[in-house]
């Protein structure tokens, strides 16, 4: 599952330069160069989707606030950053939510939202950066999709939308979640531990099933022209290679997961947006799954599909976060 969402910089805007001032608790993010954009840099790791970015950037005029927070969750002190922002309206507030990897807090992510009025939480996981705990995954030879350490990780994302409820500043404001990838497991059992999530959105969330994305992963990422000779329309014949084919992962190793026992079970709004050229999640699988999710019911469940986009989306571009902040404004102003 190597699953990555990369930030990138749109050609009409170049970092000049990025300065971050520390004073009483205060980041600001600052830029010098009109038209600049939001700029992460990425790493990648060997197995889970990733979405780094360990440099923020803002718009000349735009300053976001930033207070460090740590919390509790499951033994463990987990630590990152709530980042509100300064001269716009806060009209929301989200939890973010790691793909799989080892994950620091996405001050790039985080403030695209933050800029545009929704105020974000963004932390280490479990074992990265500043938190504490053991993190699980194919660089330290353990195995981050299974269901033990998807429940954990969603422990963990729901003492943060916790915390994020108890801040001062955003008292009476709508809470969320917002993730990438992997997080489209995590989300909705986290969701599940907090009545007082209101929505959700999900980059590249598959809704398969943790061996499906799994044996997907496996025929498709290999071949970077994979959807170049392949249609959509034939992957629901395409044969995918059997559990134990995959290296590292035999058919009795971890159990089966399926997000739809905890998005059947949920009656929050959710978006989902997709790449049509994606190869680490089968977009085909799960939009199928959507369909018959909204079908059973679940009416404020939807999807976006970019054709031209892959399991990156292009990174943290205004195609991507404006359309998901305008979902957000709308269902946190629905009436219930």
């Amino acid at each position: 599952m190597r699953r990555l969402i990369q930030p990138n910089v749109p050609k009409n805007g170049m970092l000049e330069k990025c300065r971050q001032i520390e004073q009483a608790g205060t980041i600001r993010l600052v830029l010098t160069e009109m038209n600049a954009v939001m700029l992460g840099l990425l790493r990648k790791s060997p197995l889970g989707i990733c979405l780094s970015c360990t440099l923020a950037a803002a718009a000349a005029a735009a300053t976001v606030d930033a207070r460090d927070v740590a919390f509790r969750s499951q033994g463990v002190t987990l630590r990152g950053i709530v980042m509100v922002p300064k001269d716009v309206r806060v009209v929301a507030a989200i939890v973010m939510v790691h793909g799989a990897g080892q994950e620091k807090r996405n001050l790039g992510f985080a403030t695209a939202f933050a800029e545009r009025g929704i105020a974000a939480l963004t932390y280490d996981k479990r074992g990265v950066g500043q938190s504490g705990g053991v993190y699980a995954g194919q660089e330290v030879g353990t195995n981050n999709v299974s269901r033990d350490n998807l429940e954990l990780l969603s422990l963990d994302a729901a003492a943060a939308l916790r915390v994020l409820g108890r801040e001062k500043r955003l008292r009476g404001v709508p809470i969320g979640f917002v993730g990438v990838s992997q997080a489209g497991w995590i989300v909705p059992l986290a969701a599940l531990k907090t009545p007082q999530s209101r929505f959700m959105v999900l980059f590249s969330g598959a809704v398969e099933t943790t061996h499906e994305d799994v044996r997907f992963e496996y025929l498709a990422l290999a071949d970077p022209a994979f959807w170049d000779h392949h249609t959509h329309k034939e992957m629901k014949t395409l044969a995918r290679p059997p559990l134990s084919a995959v290296p590292g992962l035999g058919a009795t190793a971890w159990s089966d997961f399926d997000p739809r026992e905890a998005l059947s079970k949920l009656t929050i709004p959710g978006l989902w947006l997709f790449g049509g050229r994606d190869r680490n999640a089968d977009v085909d699988v799960s939009t199928e799954r959507l369909d018959g999710l909204i079908a059973a019911g679940h009416k404020d469940y939807s999807y976006r599909l970019y054709p031209g986009y892959d399991h990156q989306l292009g990174g943290i571009n205004a195609d991507i976060i404006d359309p998901s902040v305008e979902w957000i404004r709308r269902v946190v102003s629905a009436k219930p």
